[in-house]
């Protein structure tokens, strides 16, 4: 198999299909794009329609009540503004290009997958640390982890935690097609090695951040490729490494945030992974994607901030509330005051008043209890001595022996 990248895949793919022409003619990209998007707009659209329609027929003591149309909504116009973000943010080394997607069964996938965890990963990663050094070190490995690759380990950071990155298959697995089922020896491989299926070809491999994984894995997702028929094809819309003569192709291209190995136990604000500050975390980013949506559409009713925005003032105050300790104050007004979620505030301008009024006045009582919080804070750390170090202690306790033993020698009591 010849290199998988921007620049190929769509011809790999369309050749691979099991039925020969069955893809036809190859959408371009920007076909593709509009094409999704009309999809996910009009699935949300016609999910609001529904719950609007289910309000309005409910009885007065069921109409606040959620529905089955309320929940799916939101999950429909989150899928459309996750879109957006994806095609606003392409990793950098990356194209959105079109591939066809032809399906395997399932058992033949788990045998190219047991394949793979059992004999070619290992000798990808020391390919890699034997021939793409330079660009391992690009994305942020350091000297160690590429030691570790060498031997066929995951890297790991001086510490001997693991890097957040993950192997990809380009062409997937299971969409791959021919590709997927026949086997050939690579050339890539040791001397001596054994044919393995086109689809586990290091040509077809590639070392990347996870959250550059998730990415395409979550447009993958948002097309339904996985649900595509077996033994049938569809055109994706795939998140594709570039290959060029500065880059080969085997390993992504640094990205905006730098690489670095998973925080092991609490996360960076110093909660555990289910705490309410989490929560508001992941609830901020998520509002954040439907705000955008909500002034990309200009005023659309495609997107209904009202739920939303209600949720996150009942989230804030579960959060605040549940900062019982002066380190938890603190990690909460980080939060409030950080990026994040400094830009849903910023948004909340561009968006009607009596849309966003609840939430404004929860962002003003807020503002008035951290303010006082931090002054209970700092009036209980002026009155309060401060204990000291061990090393004092043992210090003062000398002092005090030493007399005793001078008192005594003076025949002092």
């Amino acid at each position: 198999m010849k290199k998988v990248s921007a620049d190929t895949i769509t011809d790999i793919t369309a050749a691979a299909a099991t039925k020969p022409g069955a893809g036809g003619t190859p959408p371009t990209a920007e076909e593709m794009i509009d094409s999704i998007r009309a999809a996910l707009a009009a699935r949300a659209n016609a999910l609001f329609n529904s719950e609007q329609h289910a309000q309005n027929i409910a009885p007065p003591d069921k109409k606040d009540q959620p529905t089955a149309f309320q929940i799916s909504y939101a999950t429909a116009a989150d899928d459309l503004a996750q879109f957006e973000k994806i095609v606003s943010n392409v990793p950098n080394g990356f194209r959105l290009v079109p591939v066809l997607y032809t399906t395997i069964n399932h058992q033949q996938n788990a045998q190219i997958y047991s394949q793979f965890t059992s004999s070619v990963r290992r000798r990808f990663l020391s390919y890699l640390a034997d021939n793409h050094a330079e660009e391992l070190e690009a994305l942020g490995i350091c000297k160690k982890g590429i030691k570790h690759m060498a031997q066929g380990h995951k890297p790991v950071d001086e510490n001997n935690r693991p890097y957040d990155v993950n192997i990809d298959h380009i062409i997937e697995r299971f969409g791959g097609g021919t590709a997927s089922l026949k086997t050939e020896v690579d050339p890539l491989m040791p001397p001596g090695s054994k044919p393995t299926h086109l689809t586990n070809h290091f040509n077809n491999l590639i070392l990347m951040p996870r959250d550059v994984h998730e990415m395409k894995n979550k447009l993958n997702e948002l097309q339904g490729a996985s649900r595509t028929p077996y033994g049938t094809s569809q055109w994706v819309l795939m998140i594709v490494p570039v290959a060029d003569a500065t880059h080969a192709g085997y390993v992504s291209q640094p990205q905006t945030t730098p690489l670095a190995a998973p925080s092991h136990g609490n996360n960076s604000s110093g909660q555990n992974r289910n705490s309410p500050l989490q929560d508001i975390f992941n609830e901020t980013s998520r509002l954040n994607r439907l705000i955008d949506e909500a002034i990309r559409m200009e005023g659309a009713q495609v997107v209904n901030l009202t739920r939303a925005l209600k949720s996150m003032g009942n989230s804030l105050k579960i959060a605040f509330n549940a900062a019982a300790y002066p380190r938890d104050i603190r990690d909460f007004k980080k939060f409030y005051e950080g990026k994040n979620f400094t830009s849903v505030r910023d948004k909340l301008e561009e968006l009607p008043a009596e849309e966003t009024a609840d939430l404004r006045k929860t962002l003003q009582w807020l503002d008035t209890a951290l303010s006082q919080k931090f002054n209970d804070i700092a009036a209980n750390d002026n009155s309060s001595p401060r204990p000291q170090h061990k090393s004092q202690k043992k210090e003062k306790h000398g002092k005090k022996q030493r007399r005793n033993n001078n008192h005594r020698r003076h025949g002092q009591h």
